[in-house]
C-alpha cells in the first residue's frame, strides 16, 4: 500500500509541474513579436478546456473499465504530448498540443485524487488531504527548475522531453498495481446535472468555483510575465516568483486544515477571499520587487484552501452525489481558468500587466458577496 500510494504522490506531483510551467512557458513565448501577451495567453485557454472536456467523461469511463486503466491512457498521453508540445510550429500547432495535454492531465489529476481514496479505505479522506499538498511539491520546484534551465542557456523546450521521461517511468510503476476493479456507478448524468441547478444555492458556489478559480489561474499564471515586464527581473527570479506563491499555498492549506477545527468552511471562505481580495490590492500598486516577491507569498497563504473549501461546501449544497457535484464545480472552475487568463492578458494589451491584475482583484470580491448573498437567500426562504 505505501508503495502504491507513493507512486500516486509522484503522478500528482506530475501534474502540477506540467500546470505551474505554464506560466514560465507563457512568459517566453510571448516575447515573440508574432504572438505577443495576449497570444501566448491562448495557451492557458486551451490547457483548461481540454482539461473540461477529457475531466467530463473520465469518471463515468473509470467505473465501467477501472481507474488503472483509464489513468495509465492518460499518462501514455501525456508521454506523447510533452515532446510534442515542445517541437510543435508554428503557434497555432503547439496549442492543439497543449490542448491534448490539457485533457490528459485533468484525467490524471481527477482519476488520481478518486484513486487514492480507494487504495486506502481506512481513512480516505486523510489520504485525499495529503495528496494535495503532496501536489505542491510540483508546483514549487517546477517554475524555478525551468527558469533555471533557461537562465544557464538551455531551452525551455528540454524540459518536456524531461517531464516525458519522468512520466514513463512513472506509467511503468503504475503498471505493477493490481488490476482495478470497475465502480459499477451510474457515473456522470446530465439529466441529473440540469436538476442540481434548481434552486439558487449550488448555482452560486458554482458562480463561485467561476470567479476564484478563473482569479487564481490569472494571477499566478501571469506572475512570471508580471515580474520581468513590469519590475525587469530576470527569468531566473521571475520563476522563483510562481514558486513562492505555490509554497505560500502549502504552507496555507496545512493552516487551514487546523483553523477547520475552530471555524466554519462558510466563515473560512469568507475570510480568505476577503485577505486575498486585500493582498491582490496591494500588489497592483506595489513597486518594489521583493515587497512583490513577499505579497507572492501572502497571495498563495491566502488562496490557499478556497478552492478544496469551495469544492466541500457547494457538494453540500445539493442533493446529488458527490462524484456528480464535484464534477460540476470542477468543470464550471475550470471554465474560469480557460477564459480569465486570457481576459486578463487582453486587458494587459491595453492598461499593462500590474493594472490588469483589476481582473482577478474583481472576481476575488465577488467570492466572499456571492456567499453572503447566499446566506441571505436561504433566510428569505426559510421567513
Amino acid at each position: 500500500m505505501r508503495f502504491r500510494n507513493t507512486v500516486l504522490y509522484l503522478i500528482m506531483i506530475l501534474y502540477t509541474a506540467h500546470v505551474s510551467a505554464i506560466s514560465t512557458i507563457v512568459s517566453e513565448l510571448s516575447s515573440d513579436p508574432s504572438i505577443g501577451v495576449s497570444g501566448s495567453g491562448l495557451i492557458f485557454t486551451v490547457n483548461f478546456i481540454g482539461y473540461i472536456l477529457f475531466a467530463l467523461p473520465c469518471g463515468a469511463l473509470s467505473d465501467k473499465f477501472g481507474k488503472k486503466p483509464i489513468l495509465l491512457s492518460a499518462l501514455a498521453g501525456m508521454i506523447l504530448f510533452f515532446p510534442l508540445f515542445a517541437v510543435a510550429e508554428p503557434f497555432a500547432l503547439r496549442c492543439v498540443m497543449m490542448f491534448f495535454l490539457g485533457g490528459c492531465g485533468g484525467i490524471v489529476n481527477c482519476i488520481t485524487a478518486s484513486y487514492i481514496g480507494d487504495i486506502n479505505p481506512q481513512n480516505p479522506d486523510y489520504y485525499t488531504n495529503l495528496l494535495q499538498s503532496i501536489a505542491c511539491i510540483g508546483a514549487i520546484l517546477s517554475p524555478f527548475l525551468l527558469s533555471l534551465l533557461i537562465t544557464v542557456e538551455i531551452e525551455w523546450k528540454y524540459y518536456y522531453f524531461i517531464l516525458a521521461a519522468i512520466t514513463l517511468v512513472l506509467a511503468l510503476l503504475l503498471l505493477t498495481f493490481p488490476k482495478s476493479q470497475s465502480g459499477g456507478g451510474s457515473g456522470f448524468s446530465f439529466r441529473k446535472a440540469v436538476t442540481a441547478f434548481k434552486g439558487a444555492a449550488f448555482p452560486l458556489i458554482c458562480l463561485c468555483m467561476f470567479c476564484y478559480t478563473g482569479a487564481e489561474v490569472a494571477a499566478w499564471g501571469w506572475l512570471s510575465s508580471l515580474l520581468q515586464t513590469e519590475f525587469g527581473s530576470n527569468v531566473l527570479l521571475s520563476g522563483l516568483g510562481v514558486s513562492l506563491f505555490w509554497l505560500g499555498m502549502a504552507v496555507g492549506r496545512y493552516l487551514c486544515g487546523l483553523l477547520l477545527k475552530k471555524f466554519t468552511l462558510r466563515q473560512l471562505i469568507i475570510a480568505l477571499s476577503v485577505l486575498t481580495t486585500a493582498v491582490t490590492l496591494f500588489a497592483i500598486f506595489c513597486k518594489s520587487t521583493w515587497l512583490f516577491l513577499i505579497l507572492a507569498v501572502a497571495m498563495g497563504l491566502t488562496c490557499s484552501s478556497i478552492f478544496p473549501f469551495l469544492s466541500s461546501y457547494g457538494a453540500s449544497q445539493t442533493h446529488l452525489g458527490t462524484g456528480i457535484s464535484f464534477t460540476l464545480l470542477m468543470v464550471c472552475g475550470n471554465t474560469g481558468s480557460a477564459t480569465v487568463p486570457y481576459a486578463m492578458g487582453l486587458l494587459s494589451d491595453v492598461t499593462g500587466m500590474s493594472a490588469s491584475l483589476i481582473l482577478p482583484l474583481v472576481l476575488f470580491a465577488a467570492v466572499p458577496v456571492i456567499i453572503l448573498l447566499l446566506s441571505r437567500t436561504k433566510k428569505t426562504a426559510q421567513n
